[in-house]
């Protein structure tokens, strides 16, 4: 078995209850940023609370009033969580995934099993639920039961529920006493759990006893004390004027305290979402409460209970503290009716479709499936300032929602303002993260979507131009291009080339020209208004000719368009990357055909040559202050290339990095903190890195970490230079002990000398020298100890 074992480093650790600055997070840091408001179950272990979100995991002291999230930069192995179990007289968790892996956290370390993920099992893998006894976990998986022993961290054995080529799903388990049984979707199934031959399903002694009103379909089971309580089905007789025979299907609570199941007058028909057992009380959720029961004889007695919207998970101790996590108001606190909730800073959702990054803040829309098919999902957006989260309303003014949030742009005059591009309903003006103007049909130049019966507006694309002026592609219309300029003049212009007037990108580059992917990314438009976007008497269009040769990488669609410090125009395609390094020619020469990146090596007496990333798709391109391209693809994860992109610095994956997806949607960078976010089909993850713009003096340099302390194995970062500056470093002596250039405004240094052994204890001094008149100036000192 391969065990992964790590601590948490004090560098990943991130608290919402302490406010973290630039300077307290390193080069080469990772940090997940996950909907922590989508709780789906809650453990306690003495003083702490592990609550488990769909991607992350958050650790509470309540005695220190600390917040740990841990997510996979932290050490987990996977994210998309299905369930966690305490054993607390272990004091471990038990951390299953979706995907079948398994975690168990214990005292700040990660174990972990990957056993039922590796195993090659025919069927089902899911794990759907955990409980325990002594030094054994027992697993309820989709093709039967897996024992791990706690102690050695290790698969004991595993038990299939198969009969006659069938596979029986385990849903639900339950020990009580010294018999366990196992919960199908239509029986229920009980073993001695010491029985030698229980991994022979022929063991297992199927319940009959359970009286059924029409249905045989079960939920949940669990145990308190000797009383056994079960979820199921019941197909129950509901009067109908029209019909006297018609029945509904109920969830009905039944227990066993003497062999017989008898339906518990207690529970009323409801909707149960979770039941479990801790600390002896029988906990139950339903759409709208949290309960703790108490045994009392042959009864069930109420203890506690607080009224909350679609409470997945709980846990309560001696004193009648319910620890709620709630699907949409994220983990509450409730003692006999008093609610606190905890501050989880997060997004609103944990998908990141689109973002754009202006003046520190990060704007986000939420959750698109594919950025084509309207699928009439709420449109969920969130922006990101000094290390907080601010969700923003999908509320409009006339009291309804938008919905399919496609693109985001932060207004360039005013970084209170975001505009949200809907795939159906028109275009949205945020302010202080409130939708304040909805603008459709009858208040803009927008059109409404031909052929459409319910009157949509519908969105593909925004950018702003030069002159701030806001562009957007509007889809399916006669005019698909439209402009609203900052004073709140509106217009519409006709496309003149045929093609599927479908707008899916828009750019505009440093000499205002618009940048325009058309009949549904197939063709590139250049347009250029000469600053007059109220006049069309002096427009300028062009088709430019992207028809490449087999030997130059032919492609078909255009996903992103990008234009770098050298004033190159890079495009992302479904067959790598191209360059334009003559934009300023296209109009005159649209016949100019983009460029592939070849680089050539050397193999025996030939010289081969290779375009770069000509097999994957590109979905992103971000230049950073270095001129350096982050390259997001469809299915390979994120490239960091060189400015001429021929040299490949960085292959983050799934499985190389704590890189949540290799599926990127969306790439942003802060230039101020280096900070580079990537937004995956899985979630939000940011990497800091040298990605930083470069200041125009050198009046504010930092230097982290300061003093770098015994067994630092990273980067240390001296950033606030000028662009390309020049970084000496010397020991107290005056000998130079290395020497680098910035890549923006940021340098980097391992610790080491030029001949590779590390620093020793003492002081080191930084000189920087950049800018026009790269004069030398000392920056600071490094404190080694070791």
């Amino acid at each position: 078995m391969n065990k992964k074992l790590i601590y948490f480093l004090a560098l990943a650790v991130f608290s919402c209850l302490i406010q973290h600055t630039y300077s307290q997070v390193a080069v080469g840091a990772w940090q997940t940023h996950f909907n922590y408001n989508f709780g789906k179950d809650v453990e306690k272990i003495d003083n702490q609370l592990f609550y488990a979100c769909q991607k992350a995991l958050v650790i509470i002291d309540l005695n220190e009033n600390t917040v740990r999230h841990l997510g996979k930069p932290e050490g987990l192995n996977d994210v998309n969580i299905s369930c966690i179990h305490a054993v607390e007289k272990s004091k471990i968790l038990i951390i299953a995934y979706e995907n079948s892996n398994i975690d168990i956290y214990f005292d700040g370390f990660i174990f972990n099993i990957p056993d039922i993920l590796n195993k090659q099992i025919s069927g089902d893998k899911s794990i759907n639920n955990i409980v325990s006894r002594n030094n054994l976990a027992y697993l309820a998986c989709g093709f039967g039961i897996v024992c791990i022993d706690i102690d050695k961290r290790i698969i004991k054995d595993t038990w299939l529920f198969q009969q006659n080529g069938k596979q029986y799903p385990v849903l639900d388990m339950t020990i009580c006493k010294d018999s366990i049984f196992a919960l199908t979707e239509d029986a229920i199934y009980k073993n001695s759990i010491n029985n030698n031959f229980i991994n022979n399903f022929t063991s297992w002694q199927k319940e009959s006893q359970i009286i059924s009103p029409n249905t045989n379909r079960y939920k949940n089971i669990a145990s308190l004390d000797s009383m056994l309580i079960m979820i199921k089905y019941d197909s129950i007789k509901i009067f109908d004027e029209n019909n006297d025979s018609s029945y509904q299907v109920k969830e009905q609570l039944y227990r066993n305290t003497d062999g017989a199941w008898k339906l518990d007058s207690n529970f009323t028909f409801t909707w149960y979402l979770s039941m479990k057992t801790k600390m002896n009380k029988l906990l139950i959720s339903t759409g709208w409460a949290a309960e703790a029961w108490i045994k009392d004889g042959n009864k069930l007695t109420k203890f506690t209970e607080h009224y909350c919207n679609y409470p997945l998970g709980l846990v309560c101790d001696q004193y009648a503290n319910l620890y709620i996590a709630t699907q949409e108001t994220g983990l509450i606190h409730s003692l006999w009716g008093s609610e606190k909730k905890f501050n989880l800073t997060s997004p609103a959702q944990d998908g990141a479709w689109k973002m754009d990054y202006r003046k520190g803040k990060l704007a986000v829309v939420h959750g698109m499936s594919n950025g084509k098919a309207p699928t009439w999902t709420i449109g969920t957006s969130s922006a990101y300032t000094n290390n907080n989260w601010s969700n923003i309303s999908s509320s409009t003014p006339d009291s309804s929602n938008i919905h399919d949030l496609i693109d985001v742009k932060i207004a360039p005059y005013d970084t209170n303002i975001v505009f949200a591009a809907s795939l159906v309903q028109g275009l949205a003006l945020i302010q202080n993260g409130k939708i304040v103007t909805r603008y459709i049909s009858n208040n803009s130049s927008l059109q409404n979507y031909i052929g459409d019966s319910d009157s949509t507006v519908r969105l593909g694309a925004l950018c702003f131009d030069q002159q701030q002026n806001l562009w957007m592609g509007n889809l399916g219309v006669n005019q698909p291009l439209s402009v609203k300029t900052k004073d709140e003049s509106w217009r519409a212009y006709n496309i003149p080339y045929s093609g599927a007037n479908n707008i899916n990108t828009l750019f505009c580059d440093s000499r205002g020209t618009i940048w325009i992917t058309h009949d549904d990314r197939k063709s590139l438009l250049l347009f250029n208004n000469n600053k007059t976007p109220l006049n069309n008497t002096d427009d300028n269009w062009v088709r430019l000719s992207t028809t490449l040769s087999e030997e130059n990488g032919p492609f078909t669609y255009i996903y992103t368009i990008v234009e770098d410090k050298d004033n190159f125009i890079w495009l992302g395609t479904d067959a790598g990357i191209k360059v334009y390094r003559s934009p300023s020619k296209l109009f005159s020469e649209p016949n100019i055909v983009p460029s592939p990146i070849v680089v050539s090596r050397i193999s025996g007496n030939d010289t081969l040559v290779e375009l770069v990333l000509k097999s994957e798709t590109i979905r992103s391109i971000c230049v950073d202050g270095g001129n350096r391209k982050w390259i997001g693809t469809d299915n390979a994860g994120v490239f960091l290339l060189s400015a001429d992109a021929k040299t490949e610095i960085f292959h983050f994956t799934a499985d190389n990095s704590p890189l949540l997806s290799n599926a990127i949607l969306d790439i942003a960078i802060d230039g101020n903190t280096g900070d580079v976010y990537f937004g995956t089909d899985k979630g939000l993850i940011s990497f800091r890195y040298t990605a930083t713009d470069g200041n125009e003096d050198q009046s504010n340099i930092k230097i982290f970490p300061n003093p770098v302390k015994p067994n630092f194995d990273g980067y240390i970062s001296i950033s606030g230079l000028v662009e390309d500056s020049e970084v000496k470093i010397t020991d107290a002596r005056g000998y130079l002990v290395y020497r680098t250039k910035s890549n923006g405004g940021t340098a980097v240094w391992d610790g080491r000398r030029f001949d590779g052994t590390k620093a020793s204890s003492g002081v080191y001094f930084v000189f920087v020298a950049g800018g026009e008149k790269l004069k030398l100036k000392k920056a600071g000192k490094i404190i080694f100890i070791n």
